[in-house]
């Protein structure tokens, strides 16, 4: 193997020099500051930027570049090939990485914002310690063993993001536990910026786009929860499952907001109610089948509120009593139970029939909670 001295490059006029001939190999560039370079023709490879702020620069296919702790703002990567580079501890700002081929790079502690992967198919790569904020993964590809280990990521989004099996990015990496779309100024925000930025502009849609995010945000969360669940993370896939249903409640109230006033007939908005209704309530009631601390609030509720229903109902009982038979009625067996009071007879029908269906909930739950552990 030869090992290859690199070649100190001080002056910005040094750097054209060698950028005129085609050909960056094997150079290590001390210049605080470059703007406005088309590198776009050059061969690069084994390139050392050392601290440099670059700024407004087009990239090529490019093998063994260091950026490590530069800072990148608008620089384009767009449709290249990217190999063994080194972003460590670097700040990149507004960069693009549409259709890029990222291949064994490191972004180990970067500090990634308002950057662009659409499409990007990233391979082998590490983004251990990395802060990312708005950035675009959009139908990008984590390929091979890909680290996010203790990596943020803030305001971005995942929608139609393929996690190969090693690309392991778990609840612990969305920072306040919330995607790009549950933000709603941000994500106005960030279309627009796309939408300004983009070469193509036609079919985008920034209106459209704000009326369909929380259905984005829940097939988001379904796809984390089912990547989850195939690997074993079990906490985490419950948690994903229970942010789509709530993203799809979500989806459902704005649905309704915005029915067009020639279709807003009142069947249509009363059904709309009813499945919105029904899925805050099992929602607060049972937490969508995943909380146990809601299943066991809703079967002290009931326990308390027929509790009063008894002590109304029976003219004699003092709520002592009213709060015995509560209790008893919580049991199965006291189905058998007669009473003179067909109203009492009733409401201990209906609420030992809620104890039991309660009773199988929260023992799903726990055994669910069990299993997770």
């Amino acid at each position: 193997m030869i090992n290859f001295i690199l070649r100190e490059i001080k002056t910005e006029a040094d750097l054209l020099n060698h950028i005129s001939t085609g050909n960056l190999s094997h150079l290590f560039i001390n210049i605080k500051e470059l703007k406005k370079l088309k590198m776009s023709c050059c061969k690069i490879n084994d390139v050392v930027f050392f601290k440099t702020e670059l700024e407004n620069i087009d990239f090529p296919d490019s093998e063994k570049i260091s950026f490590q702790g530069c800072q990148l703002v608008n620089c384009n990567f767009n449709n290249t090939k990217l190999k063994d580079c080194n972003f460590t501890t670097a700040k990149l700002i507004d960069c693009r990485f549409e259709n890029t081929k990222l291949s064994t790079c490191r972004f180990r502690g970067a500090a990634i914002s308002k950057s662009n992967f659409k499409y990007a198919q990233i391979n082998m790569v590490t983004f251990e310690d990395a802060k990312i904020n708005c950035c675009d993964f959009y139908r990008a590809s984590f390929l091979g063993v890909v680290v996010f280990r203790d990596c943020e990521m803030e305001n971005s989004s995942l929608h139609y993001t393929l996690f190969a099996d090693g690309a392991i990015i778990r609840r612990d990496n969305l920072k306040n536990d919330k995607i790009l779309q549950q933000n709603n100024g941000i994500y106005k925000d960030f279309l627009e910026d796309a939408r300004d930025k983009a070469v193509n502009k036609v079919g985008w849609d920034v209106k459209k786009s704000m009326s369909e995010r929380f259905r984005d945000a829940e097939d988001i969360y379904r796809a984390l929860s089912a990547l989850w669940l195939s690997k074993g993370y079990m906490s985490d896939s419950n948690w994903a499952y229970v942010q789509a249903r709530r993203m799809e409640c979500e989806k459902l109230k704005l649905e309704l907001k915005e029915i067009p006033k020639n279709e807003r007939t009142s069947t249509k908005i009363l059904i709309k109610k009813i499945v919105i209704f029904q899925n805050e309530l099992v929602g607060f009631l049972f937490g969508y089948g995943e909380s146990l601390r809601k299943v066991a609030f809703t079967y002290l509720l009931i326990f308390v509120l027929f509790a009063a229903a008894y002590f109304i109902s029976l003219p004699d009982a003092t709520f002592k009593e009213a709060l015995a038979l509560s209790f008893y009625s919580m049991l199965p067996s006291s189905l058998e139970l007669s009473l003179s009071y067909s109203l009492t007879n009733v409401l201990i029908t209906v609420q030992t029939t809620m104890s039991i269906i309660l009773a199988g909930i929260l023992g799903f739950v726990l055994a669910n909670k069990i299993r997770c552990q």
